[in-house]
């Protein structure tokens, strides 16, 4: 049986470096059940909380009221994450001081603060291919933040937080970090633009978002995303016919760039 992919919403913060284009990200800890380890934009599943009358209160410059639980899990997300308080002027909160799900919310009304949402641009709709057992249908925004602002893990989900130069992240060879692969992709998509004012005019200008599903074909114990634009796609199912979802998922890149998964096959299975 398929498995119903879960709404979540991720943050891209971005800033101008000197080396180009900066994105703030966090390395989940290597205990974690799911990406152990990997190196992700802060984010989450979409709960009730985030479609509370409190979170919409808690909200200052919301586009439309039809993101209010992708854009409201973003935000809160990021600050239960990496600490980040997204306002007018976004500043830290310490991890001890930090609240979860819709206390983050009803402490930001009590406190007479608010989440600036009014910069967020939202472009790109990632779904988790259907063989995985663990699925999301998760939403990208992404917003420029001052160089002045740093972030602090959590230490219970992520072990660090890092503002990482996209164009450096997005090269095949660059050291040793585990990125899934909705978010190499994102990267590399970043890194063909040279400021942040040019990625948030081509953002603002997307009218529509179609949604990017990609398809596994499997190898042997090898299994390659392929994309709806990539030669092959529309040859191959929407699922493999193993009789079951694949067990263990391990995003990786090969030699080459491309992005890879290791999979441990389903029991009984050659």
């Amino acid at each position: 049986m398929t498995a119903e992919p879960r709404h979540s919403a991720s943050l891209c913060l971005l800033r101008n470096g000197a080396r180009g284009i900066e994105v703030l990200m966090a390395q989940r800890t290597h205990t974690a059940r799911f990406m152990p380890g990997a190196w992700v934009f802060p984010g989450g599943v979409v709960d009730e909380a985030d479609w509370s009358q409190s979170a919409r209160d808690a909200l200052a410059g919301l586009r439309d009221e039809a993101e209010l639980g992708w854009v409201a899990a973003a935000v809160r997300e990021t600050l239960e994450e990496t600490g980040v308080w997204l306002a007018t002027a976004p500043f830290t909160i310490p991890p001890e001081e930090r609240r979860h799900g819709v206390a983050v919310f009803e402490q930001a009304i009590a406190d007479d603060r608010r989440f600036d949402v009014s910069g967020l641009r939202y472009f790109a709709n990632w779904i988790t291919p259907a063989d995985l057992p663990m699925r999301f249908d998760a939403r990208f925004y992404l917003v420029e933040v001052a160089h002045e602002v740093q972030g602090a893990p959590d230490t219970l989900e992520m072990a660090s937080v890092d503002w990482i130069p996209v164009g450096a992240a997005a090269q095949p060879d660059s050291a040793t970090m585990s990125l899934p692969f909705p978010t190499l992709k994102t990267l590399q998509r970043f890194s063909s633009f040279e400021t942040t004012a040019e990625l948030l005019s081509w953002a603002a200008r997307l009218d529509h978002v179609p949604p990017t599903q990609p398809r596994v074909r499997l190898d042997g114990d090898v299994a390659e995303l392929v994309l709806p634009w990539d030669p092959g796609y529309e040859d191959l199912p929407d699922r493999l016919d193993t009789g079951e979802p694949l067990v263990r998922v391990t995003a990786v890149r090969g030699v080459d760039g491309s992005p890879v998964m290791e999979i441990q096959p389903p029991a009984g299975s050659s």
